[in-house]
């Protein structure tokens, strides 16, 4: 069994995540309840969650490994591409930072392409595509900021592939681009 443990407006949302099923609401933010909640299942249904898929935060990991400390963590994606997000803005605007020396401005190339760098890929239109690539090539002497998207772009399509034999080549894919903008320093 898979569950996910969801916060939406004070309430804790429990999923069984492989058959879609809410199991529970559980009032509150912290980690109290969801705990509680947790311990007073049946110990077999306690043995039987292998994974549990959640958010970033601290909370809910030290409820998965006190209340069910066998369980696999598994990151949401939602999460992790918000995070990948975030580290591409942060490289874009250090790579910005040491160009001009000082903060974006509203012409500056990378800049204008902010938004087109946290799209997915197939969202973009030809010409949104050509306009990231071209200001991308013209802004970006390290590649560094090409690479943080490409280092993006992979990890979404690794949460795109239903066979997991495929998701091997993926990640190698992943990891050389990582090892590439290493290298490129």
């Amino acid at each position: 069994m898979k569950v996910s443990i969801t916060n939406r407006i004070g309430l804790q949302l429990f999923l069984d995540v492989r058959r879609g099923v809410a199991l529970d609401v559980v009032a509150g933010r912290g980690g109290a309840n969801p705990k509680a909640w947790i311990e007073s299942q049946e110990q077999s249904w306690r043995d039987g969650v292998k994974w549990g898929t959640l958010d970033l935060s601290g909370g809910y990991k030290a409820v998965f490994r006190k209340a069910l400390p066998k369980t696999t963590l598994v990151a949401d994606p939602f999460h992790l591409i918000k995070l990948a997000n975030q580290r591409i803005d942060e490289t874009r605007r250090r790579v910005q930072n040491e160009l001009y020396g000082s903060r974006a401005r509203a012409g500056d190339p990378l800049y204008r392409i902010r938004r087109l760098l946290t799209m997915a890929d197939e969202r973009l239109t030809s010409y949104a595509k050509d306009k990231l690539v071209g200001l991308l090539k013209a802004d970006d002497p390290g590649n560094e900021v090409a690479t943080a998207w490409q280092a993006k772009e992979a990890l979404r399509e690794l949460y795109t592939i239903s066979d997991p034999s495929l998701k091997p080549p993926v990640i190698a894919n992943y990891i050389n681009v990582k090892i590439l903008a290493r290298s490129d320093k």
